[in-house]
Formats: structure tokens, C-alpha cells, sequence
């Protein structure tokens, strides 16, 4: 059965809406309100939207003259649903934009019923100036009413995840770093014709590349953990219309021929998904949203390695069939190893920062 009414107070006191909240419950109305009815383990305004959505109306106790900013953002949200907003007055003013005014001492069942019917109540004084309200229509299948407390029990924060998430990259970045420490070292001591340094370094890379390599895959764990999460949060804050469900856009990382389009395509999604929209009962409304530069950033970055390191290993392959080298060729292959093996761990160090800034936004 849907809510007739969700519950707010002027100021954000959760005092004065629980105790309009026991005022409406005692006429026989059925109730939202956040002190009282939220889980307190899921975002509190994600809840506020849903049980908008899936109510009659909107009660506010005119506490304080003026709408808090919390309030006001919620006022303007039922506004934007054609949710009929019943002020309730106690001497500190009425609310310009409601569909009705009330005094406390006159609440009744019957004037509440007629307020949500009609928008109006004529015969108190002091009401604001009735704006007719657009018909109370079915909230799309799927996107609202029944579907409300199904959505907000699936929601589940991702911020742990993101948080281990985050350490495990800045300990993958710290080891990205020292190979550009490493690689610049060995370049440097090429230019200088210092053979032994630079076979030294080079050396020293091939010991420490599958310690990045682990790195990297143990950082990949917490990351593929919190995206599914965030993706999976997409549905229950009435996203709908994704091109991928949860577990396509999570595995698709891990498929060879087509990480780099579900990847990119999954993390869109996501920014997208979980960016502010105009509409916010529009449930195909982040299509339109802009790609942030930061995506496209981590996508070179995080692509253009897997091709220096490709061709890396070819001129590797190429030059290991030949027999006798000259110093002048010893110096420029290590030079140009070198290069190539900065720009990939440059790249990816890059991307490390890209990829946190977007967890973090």
C-alpha cells in the first residue's frame, strides 16, 4: 500500500517531524518520516526520494519561518514528482509554493484527505496562494510505488570497498613509481655510455616486474568489488535502460578481447548513473549527461601501456635473434628500452590517479 504522506520539518529538526509524523499516524494516515522510518545504514536522502515517489504527499511543519537547505532541496524535489505539499502551520509562517496550509490545531482527517484530493483548503485563513497541482498520476513500473522499498533494500553503500579499493592502487601506484625511478635511472646512464649502471637497472627491472605485475592483480580485487557494488546501486536508485546488468560490466574487465570496450563503457555507465540530473524522476535521464574529461584521461592511460608494452616485447623477440651487436647498438636499445619502459609505467601511474579521482567523484 503506498504512503499518504512523507514527513518534514521546516528547519531539518527530526524532532518537530516525528512529532507531526505522530500527529498524522494517530488520524489513521500512513506515514514516512526519516527520523523514525530510515535505515539508517542506507544514503537518507536516496530514501527520501523513494518514499516521495511512492506517496500522496508531502507534509511539512512550518517550524521556522523559512525552509532549511536539506528541506528546500527536498520541497523543490516533490515539486519537480507533482507531489501535492501540505504546509503545516504553527505561527512561524506559511510556505509560498505549497498546494495547501494547515494549522497544527486543525489537523483533521478530513481536511487532510481534501487537501491531497483538491490542493487547497479554503477555509483556513492564512493558506498560500493554491497552485493547482498537475494530476497524481502511477509512477512508471518499475521506477517508484512498489518497487520503492524493493530499491532501497538492495542499496548498499560502496564506500568500504572504495576506500580498500583506493589503498591498494596508491600501493600499486608507490611500485609504479619506483619503476620510473628505475627506468629513468637506466636511461639517463645509457645517454652517459654507462653500460654497467644501465644493465644494472635493467637488471633490477626484470626482478621487480612480477612484484608490480602481483600488485596490480591484488589491487584489481577491492576495485572490481566496489564497481560491482556501484554498478549494482544503479538499479535501486531507479536507474534503468543500462547497457550491461552488474555482472557483465564487472567480468567484462577480465575479458581479453573486450576489456577496453567494457571497461570504458562500464565505468561511463557508472559516472553517468551516479551523476545530478535535472529530472530526477526520469529513470533513462542519465543518458544525457556528459562524460567527465577525467574518463577519457584513464582510458588513453590506461590503454596506451598494454600497446608500448606489445611492441616492446616484439623489438625484444626481433633483437634476440641477433648474434653479435655493436656497443654503439647495446647503448641505443637500452636507451630506447628504457624510454619505452618509463612511458608505460609513467602511463600507468597516471591512470592510477585518474581511476581514484573518478572513485573518489
Amino acid at each position: 500500500m503506498a504512503t499518504d504522506l512523507v514527513i518534514l520539518s521546516a528547519s531539518g529538526d527530526s524532532g518537530s517531524a516525528v512529532r507531526l509524523a505522530d500527529a498524522m499516524s494517530r488520524l489513521g494516515l500512513s506515514v514516512w518520516c526519516t527520523a523514525r522510518d530510515a535505515n539508517p545504514q542506507v544514503d537518507s536522502r536516496l530514501q527520501v526520494g523513494q518514499a516521495m515517489r511512492s506517496a500522496r504527499g508531502v507534509a511539512i511543519l512550518m517550524d521556522v519561518p523559512q525552509l532549511g537547505r536539506a528541506t528546500l532541496a527536498e520541497f523543490q524535489y516533490a515539486k519537480s514528482i507533482s507531489r501535492t505539499i501540505l504546509a503545516v502551520t504553527e505561527g512561524a509562517g506559511s510556505l509560498v509554493g505549497a498546494d495547501a496550509a494547515i494549522p497544527f490545531g486543525g489537523l483533521s482527517r478530513d481536511v487532510v484527505e481534501t487537501a491531497l484530493r483538491v490542493g487547497a483548503v479554503p477555509s483556513f485563513a492564512g493558506a498560500s496562494r493554491p497552485i493547482t497541482p498537475p494530476p497524481v498520476t502511477a509512477p512508471p513500473v518499475g521506477h517508484g510505488g512498489g518497487s520503492a522499498a524493493a530499491s532501497i533494500r538492495s542499496y548498499e553503500r560502496s564506500g568500504q570497498k572504495a576506500a580498500w579499493a583506493i589503498a591498494l592502487i596508491a600501493a600499486t601506484m608507490i611500485a609504479l613509481a619506483l619503476e620510473v625511478i628505475l627506468a629513468g635511472q637506466g636511461f639517463v646512464a645509457a645517454q652517459k655510455d654507462d653500460l654497467v649502471t644501465a644493465s644494472a637497472r635493467a637488471f633490477a627491472h626484470d626482478g621487480y616486474a612480477p612484484w608490480q605485475v602481483g600488485a596490480m592483480l591484488v589491487a584489481a580485487i577491492p576495485f572490481l568489488m566496489w564497481f560491482h557494488r556501484a554498478y549494482t546501486n544503479l538499479y535501486a536508485i531507479g536507474q534503468r535502460d543500462l547497457p550491461f546488468s552488474a555482472n557483465l560490466a564487472t567480468g567484462g574487465f577480465l575479458i581479453p578481447a573486450a576489456q577496453i570496450y567494457f571497461s570504458f563503457a562500464g565505468m561511463q555507465t557508472l559516472w553517468k548513473g551516479t551523476s545530478p540530473r535535472p529530472d530526477l524522476n526520469d529513470p533513462v535521464g542519465w543518458k544525457g549527461e556528459p562524460t567527465t574529461p577525467t574518463l577519457w584521461f584513464w582510458a588513453v592511460c590506461w590503454i596506451l601501456p598494454d600497446y608500448i608494452g606489445r611492441q616492446l616485447l616484439r623489438q625484444t623477440l626481433r633483437e634476440s635473434d641477433a648474434a653479435m651487436i655493436t656497443h654503439e647498438e647495446a647503448v641505443s636499445r637500452l636507451s630506447r628500452m628504457f624510454l619505452q619502459l618509463t612511458a608505460m609505467s609513467g602511463l600507468e601511474l597516471l591512470a592510477g590517479f585518474a581511476i581514484i579521482s573518478l572513485i573518489l567523484s
